[in-house]
């Protein structure tokens, strides 16, 4: 497993700008992952951790030529705990958010009582098909930049659900209004 982790690793840092590090197994993660760091423009938070595991399953079938593929998920667990108030809140706005991400992952953990954004990602074993791996983890982060300070201040208190639905309502009705006059 570690080989295709190397070879990911190669591959990923040749095509993104991120400082890669391989993590070996421990009790918190019993298998090898990844620790991307992907920088930001947030004072609070220079630098966000974005995680690269290996699930340990292998997809057959992948494509029509009858490849297979293991299936990684990229994950990123947003720092600040939810307050257990707003935890039906964010639920709610987890599912809305999802419908509209161009990648779905946006999740409410019972567990550990936090906001993560977890998806899966197929690596096929065949190399050349490896140009949408960092296409996908380029999209996660711009997924995590553009809905998670919305969800953040939702965790937070700092915002309500239902005035972000009235404030997204209102403005799809004037949009749609000022396209189609009588």
């Amino acid at each position: 497993m570690k080989d295709i982790l190397e070879a990911l690793k190669e591959y990923i840092a040749s095509n993104l700008d991120l400082s890669i590090s391989l993590m070996d197994a421990n009790d918190e993660a019993p298998f090898p992952h990844y620790i991307l760091e992907v920088p930001t423009l947030q004072q609070d938070e220079p630098y966000r951790m974005l995680g690269l595991l290996q699930l340990g399953q292998t997809l057959t079938d992948y494509s029509a030529m009858g490849e297979t593929a293991d299936l990684f998920q990229i994950l990123y667990p947003f720092p600040r705990l939810i307050k257990p108030t707003h935890v039906k809140d964010v639920e709610r706005l987890c599912q809305l958010v999802n419908k509209v991400s161009p990648l779905p992952g946006f999740v409410y953990d019972e567990v550990d009582k936090a906001l993560l954004f977890r998806t899966a990602l197929p690596v096929p074993h065949n190399r050349k098909q490896w140009a949408s791996i960092p296409a996908a983890i380029t999209l996660a982060i711009d997924c995590i930049d553009t809905f998670g300070p919305t969800l953040d201040n939702v965790a937070q208190g700092v915002e309500k659900i239902d005035s972000l639905i009235d404030k997204a309502t209102d403005n799809f009705v004037s949009d749609f209004s000022n396209i189609i006059k009588p």
